[in-house]
């Protein structure tokens, strides 16, 4: 049983880490996409809104760091019990399941985060779109 459960161990820990890398990757995208509207369209009415997605994504950074801490934990627990038959599951075990829970509401936080993000910009592009007198084509 010892060889099927460290496998199983090893390849969550791997899917939670991969997930992270994922949600960094958004997170940055989102931050560099911040930037380029902070660059090209800045307008001093939006300065409130934009430092408050920035400050969530600085917050999303927070928690992806402790995450990525909290899975160091784990992996170092495990291969500190790796000797020890039937151990590694009690003790690992319930940590891995709030690191899941954890990293779900992330990617939740994260979706949703994105989500809004975007709606503003729309929001943003079709108010400059239509307060700017451009000529008719």
């Amino acid at each position: 049983m010892q060889q099927l459960i460290l496998p199983q161990l090893k390849y969550e820990i791997d899917t939670y880490r991969r997930l992270l890398n994922f949600i960094t990757d958004e997170n940055v995208h989102l931050k560099n996409r911040l930037a380029v509207v902070v660059k090209d369209n800045f307008e001093k009415n939006l300065v409130e809104e934009l430092d408050n997605y920035l400050s969530k994504f600085v917050a999303q950074d927070e928690l992806i760091n402790l995450l990525k801490n909290d899975i160091s934990k784990i992996e170092n627990r495990l291969w500190g019990q790796i000797h020890d038959d039937g151990e590694i599951v009690k003790d690992i075990y319930p940590g891995l399941t709030v690191l899941q829970s954890n990293i779900l509401t992330t990617q939740e936080l994260l979706i949703t985060l994105c989500s809004d993000f975007n709606s503003f910009l729309w929001e943003i592009i079709v108010n400059i779109k239509w307060t700017t007198n451009y000529p008719e084509p």
